[in-house]
């Protein structure tokens, strides 16, 4: 829904399922740059949630 809205997260091509392959990646002995990309998905997808919440208030509201 987010993208219907105008929202874009910042890495392109890179979506939950490559955040959870990073994060196991990182669990398994992996270094922090594997991580970042994760914390960085994830971070926008809380913003995504906000734009939301954000954009349905200002027009149902």
């Amino acid at each position: 829904m987010a993208p219907a809205l105008g929202f874009t997260w910042r890495q392109e091509g890179f979506d939950a399922f490559d955040s959870m392959v990073c994060y196991w990646d990182y669990l398994d002995g992996g270094d922090e740059a594997i991580i970042e990309k994760t914390l960085l998905y994830n971070e926008d997808d809380c913003r995504a949630m906000w734009h939301i919440d954000h954009e349905l208030t200002k027009r149902f509201a």
